[in-house]
């Protein structure tokens, strides 16, 4: 065996190891309306952001799943995700020498990643923005949660194929959350 597919062999078995890890953490809820499917996030805003986005998006079914990631202020939507292994690039655009395991979306899917912030803090990345990633799209904005003193940083990576008209509803149904 080469020692670049023992390299390549080794990442795909930590990224497995990575993902079986992640899966074990995430309080993921299937998109559906029965009354048995319980909000992931505990956040009164996330709370409401979930509603709605599982009222807007049901048309993509059980593949669109919420994850509230356990002791942060945060909300995950990902329709069509999968684990890919990628260099990670700095700040100055110099791609990493260690590739990491990162779970993204699929040639037709999103992640949509909502963290909640008190409103006018500053965050690193210039916003609105679109960031092309080697295997997605990355748009990145902030939307103020009106009378909250709060506002959500929205990432939502997507693959190609994914339609105009899907990345307008998410943006829609987020800025229009009162």
């Amino acid at each position: 065996m080469t020692r670049a597919k023992a390299i390549l062999m080794a990442s795909l078995l930590l990224a497995g190891l990575a993902l079986t890890s992640a899966a074990a953490l995430d309080k993921t809820q299937p998109a559906s309306d029965s009354p048995a499917t319980q909000p992931a996030a505990d956040d009164p805003v996330l709370r409401r952001l979930e509603t709605k986005l599982r009222a807007g998006l049901k048309e993509l079914g059980p593949d669109l799943t919420f994850i509230a990631p356990p002791g942060q202020s945060s909300l995950e939507a990902h329709y069509k995700s999968r684990p890919f292994v990628v260099h990670g690039a700095d700040m100055t655009g110099e791609w990493s020498e260690k590739a990491y395991p990162r779970t993204g979306p699929s040639h037709k899917g999103f992640i949509m990643r909502a963290f909640l912030q008190k409103e006018g803090e500053v965050n690193q990345a210039k916003t609105p923005q679109t960031l092309v990633e080697p295997y997605w799209r990355t748009n990145l904005s902030v939307v103020v949660v009106p009378e909250t003193g709060k506002q959500l940083y929205l990432c939502v990576n997507y693959g190609s194929g994914v339609d105009d008209k899907t990345l307008g509803k998410i943006q829609s149904l987020v800025s229009n959350l009162k």
